[in-house]
């Protein structure tokens, strides 16, 4: 007769409040989101101007001194940009509504020019033009209550991202000036036995960060070199170099960052050289592409080794999740998830760090068998996994004697007794 073994009350109570304050963790997470998300871009802002202060450190400055000229710097270049281009925009734009009038004459007197010759055109009389030139049959007491709102929307999210940022830049001030004691007391909070493991998890996060920076800078840079040659020198677009800068500047905003920069540079070329309207936008189009599908994947590919078409997939999720935010730090939220599941689910649970196929060549043919720093798997033929009369089996094999010849080419020096499996080595008898 078989006895039905129960779990003890204590343990299903414990698993009951576990699974509980996972959920409303969960749940709170959630309606703290957006907090979460200022806190990680305070911490970002810490660690980009963390690169220079240390690099001041390093030539001798005082900490409290090289933070005071690197924030002072920063500040200095922001508004400069924010002058050199801000003004004459402004500038053009006015122009811009000053002349729409005699441009939409022109444009009209245009059209109906070219509807002489087609008879399918209709043509455009002085009624409608002076209706179209003159707004104020647009005006009625719905469209003013619709402006209102409109108006009273933008200023208060003007307001709140205005007062967001400022908290924003306040957090990541107070983490730059001594990041030690945050980083000290998230280690009294780590029992002893893993607190080596939590000091190797922050330094990879932080590497993870800096990385990633680094990419954007290198993005960012041929962006700016890009657009300020080909609007200043080809099309001779006025203040091509503070175009340049601010579309790499707003690179670090993905797919909506080329966007914005292009507005500046449509009015500068309208007011400026209208004929050139088309190839400026056909530039602002192509450079965006190159950056998007080329550039950023190259350098995330080549520097950040990480798979493009996920990082993809993830900026897709975070931006419906977490809206726009969520999508400005889509790259480095992802930098950070893939460092966590390392460290936290591959190498503590799976115990699998470093795990990847390995190719030997026999005289039976190429064996396969995945291995990391702790075990090997037993070898499978590749003549199993493959059919030898596939022409695609040819390449493979090739790539696969290329990577076991250089494995052995960089293991050359290892002892024979290194070579073998972990699980099969065995103490030195005396």
């Amino acid at each position: 007769m078989e006895t039905t073994t129960y779990m003890p009350f204590g343990e299903f109570a414990k698993r009951v409040f576990l699974l509980a304050g996972l959920v409303i963790g969960i749940l709170a997470m959630w309606q703290l989101r957006l907090v979460l998300l200022m806190t990680f871009l305070a911490v970002i802002i810490a660690v980009s101007l963390d690169i220079p202060v240390r690099e001041l450190q390093r030539r001798g400055f005082p900490r409290s001194i090289a933070i005071a000229l690197v924030i002072s710097s920063t500040i200095l270049l922001l508004g400069l940009l924010g002058f050199v281009i801000g003004a004459p925009v402004v500038e053009q734009t006015q122009n811009l509504f000053e002349e729409l009038p005699d441009a939409l004459d022109r444009v009209v007197a245009e059209y109906n020019h070219i509807a002489e010759d087609w008879a399918m055109l209709p043509q455009v009389g002085e009624e409608q033009l002076n209706e179209a030139n003159d707004p104020s049959g647009l005006i009625t007491p719905d469209t003013l209550t619709g402006g209102a709102l409109f108006v009273t929307s933008i200023g208060s999210f003007v307001v709140s991202f205005a007062v967001n940022l400022v908290l924003v830049i306040i957090a990541s001030i107070y983490l730059l000036a001594d990041p030690d004691i945050y980083a000290n007391s998230i280690l009294a909070l780590i029992p002893k036995n893993r607190q080596e493991f939590m000091l190797r998890l922050l330094i990879d996060l932080r590497r993870a960060l800096v990385a990633w920076l680094i990419t954007q800078l290198f993005s960012m840079t041929i962006i700016t070199v890009l657009l300020s040659f080909t609007l200043g020198v080809i099309w001779g677009v006025p203040n091509a170099i503070a175009l340049g800068i601010l579309a790499g500047v707003l690179t670090i905003i993905p797919n909506f960052g080329s966007i914005i920069a292009a507005i500046p540079g449509i009015i500068f070329t309208l007011a400026d050289r209208p004929n050139y309207i088309v190839p400026v936008i056909l530039t602002y189009v192509i450079t965006q592409q190159l950056e998007s599908n080329f550039i950023t994947p190259f350098f995330i590919k080549r520097r950040l080794q990480v798979p493009a078409a996920a990082l993809l997939v993830f900026q897709v999720m975070v931006g419906v999740l977490f809206g726009f935010l969520g999508l400005l730090l889509a790259v480095p939220m992802f930098m950070v998830v893939l460092v966590l599941v390392r460290y936290l689910y591959v190498d503590s649970v799976l115990d699998n760090l470093n795990t990847e196929i390995e190719a030997r060549e026999t005289e039976s043919g190429i064996m396969l068998s995945v291995t990391n720093k702790k075990h090997r798997t037993q070898e499978v033929p590749l003549r199993q996994i493959f059919d030898n009369d596939e022409p695609m089996d040819l390449s493979l094999r090739d790539v696969l004697r290329s990577i076991s010849m250089r494995r052995e080419s960089n293991n050359s020096n290892i002892t024979e007794q290194e070579m073998q499996p972990i699980d099969d080595k065995r103490p030195n008898e005396n």
